[in-house]
């Protein structure tokens, strides 16, 4: 038993989203005692992190860090320490790579190479241009059966070469077992993959996994999407899934979607006579199937028995995380869809049919459409959207309700958040670099917010609670509110 002996032990899991046995490594902690201690460091990209959490949290509640990117003036120092470019060209990596170094220093050996002013417009041109050379050097790594190798590598995270998968991959890819083994050769040489004694091979390189990918799935198909639900939906859902948002880090939605949508369309009916697997399916990709995922919602919620609300007297109600599947969770997905405001209206019918599921609800609308990173970049629209929703639902009357608590819930949250400069959307928090002046729609989300709010004062039912929440709020965070910000909220 490598971990039998005495002592602290510190286990470094990286990319936590991609390792199976992850619930394996966790068991240790119930085997805890005096002379045995475990502390675990995982990491994990911003999409896979709810995931990663859930899983750490039936053992221990994890502690969150973030690491920033790093910013415009170290990226900088990177580019300029390796090249030799104009401002304006080292200004325009920085807009591309957006805190990736890898990117940053993939851009600038392609724009030393290129023409004079020859910049790279994109991620996904900066991937294309990096590869196409290597692509003329050695066609052999992107023939057919090289591509599709590689994707099927590439999707499943890693490949053994027996079991009843490795038998269902070789039949979905049309790949031999011979020519599996021919290709592992090829890249591991390549040093594109990893090999490991027990006949299993990975993707080693992550910037030619996210190429492979785009290429294999969308840009050339030599992967089809729809055979892939037919063999291995909804066990390895979760692969196609992480697979797409590693494509969508550096290629268009539109090309994806182009190939995405037809593939789902096709099979919509077919899953739809499998429950089960239908609503994981309109979960990883009801953004896409959207007409027929939010019409779907409609007809569930509608049909749920109404239940009568009884208000905690704690204000604002408390967020609540569920892992259980629940058809909410379809409705996570919309941010940046044209069928936002649609998911949001449909997530607050159903908090008026089921109440008792404020708490789930209220922890669906923030963390799904409250405050991001881009949140200044887009001028809020998402977060007007939310607010716009909530009062428009709200019933006349003076009686507290659901959704009046939902949107206390919701105000107190946006109120509470402070926008700096640039940096800010660029991950960086740093108090030292100074405050951006509110603009025009931060100042009209605030003030929409604040007049629902003196609306709320007079509602029978919220008087005490109200008033106590209401200072709360005020008292710690107006202390370092910037000036702006206060004369509007103090208005």
């Amino acid at each position: 038993d490598f971990f039998g002996a005495d002592g602290n032990y510190v286990i470094f899991v990286d990319d936590a989203n991609r390792q199976r046995e992850l619930e394996t490594l966790f068991s240790l902690i119930s085997d805890e005692d005096s002379a045995r201690r475990f502390h675990f460091i995982l990491t994990v990209r911003e999409y896979a992190a709810n995931e990663v959490r859930s899983r750490c949290e039936e053992y221990e509640a994890p502690r969150m860090l973030i690491l920033k990117p790093f910013d415009d003036r170290e990226l900088s120092d990177i580019v300029r320490s390796k090249f030799e470019m104009s401002p304006f060209a080292v200004e325009k990596i920085l807009e591309i790579s957006k805190g990736n170094p890898r990117i940053a220093l993939m851009a600038g050996k392609l724009v030393t190479e290129s023409k004079p002013g020859d910049i790279p417009r994109s991620r996904g041109e900066v991937y294309e241009q990096y590869f196409s050379d290597l692509r003329r050097r050695v066609p052999s790594f992107f023939d057919k059966i090289s591509l599709k190798f590689a994707g099927a590598v590439a999707l499943f995270q890693n490949i053994r070469f027996e079991g009843q998968l490795f038998e269902e991959i070789v039949l979905w890819t049309g790949v031999s077992v011979n020519e599996f083994h021919s290709r592992v050769d090829l890249l591991y040489c390549a040093e594109f993959v990893d090999v490991f004694p027990e006949k299993a091979v990975r993707m080693s390189d992550q910037v030619f996994e996210a190429y492979v990918l785009y290429h294999s799935l969308i840009k050339e198909k030599v992967l089809n999407i729809g055979t892939y639900l037919d063999y291995f939906y909804p066990e390895y859902s979760g692969r196609l899934v992480e697979a797409i948002n590693v494509i969508l880090q550096i290629y268009s939605l539109v090309d994806v979607n182009s190939v995405l949508s037809p593939a789902l369309e096709s099979r919509f009916e077919h899953f739809q006579k499998r429950p089960e697997h239908f609503l994981q399916l309109l979960i990883n990709f009801g953004p896409i199937l959207a007409t027929k995922a939010l019409l779907f919602v409609r007809d569930q919620v509608e049909a749920l028995k109404d239940e009568h609300y009884t208000p905690s007297p704690k204000l604002p109600p408390t967020r609540e995380r569920r892992d259980d599947t629940s058809i909410l969770d379809i409705l996570a997905g919309f941010r940046q869809s044209s069928h936002r405001y649609q998911a949001l209206q449909l997530a607050i019918l159903y908090v008026r049919k089921r109440p008792s599921d404020v708490g789930r609800v209220l922890n669906l609308l923030l963390e799904r459409y409250g405050l991001v990173k881009e949140s200044y970049i887009r001028e809020y629209e998402v977060e007007h959207d939310l607010v716009r929703s909530l009062v428009e639902s709200m019933p006349e009357g003076d009686s507290r309700n659901v959704v009046d608590d939902i949107f206390i819930g919701v105000a107190f949250e946006l109120l509470k958040s402070e926008f700096r400069d640039s940096n800010y959307f660029r991950g960086v928090f740093s108090w030292k670099d100074g405050y951006r002046t509110g603009t025009s729609a931060e100042t009209e989300l605030r003030t929409k917010i604040w007049e629902q709010l003196k609306r709320l004062q007079d509602v029978a039912g919220y008087e005490s609670q109200f008033t106590t929440a209401l200072k709360s709020f005020l008292i710690p965070w107006g202390r370092s509110r910037r000036p702006e910000i206060l004369e509007i909220d103090l208005a």
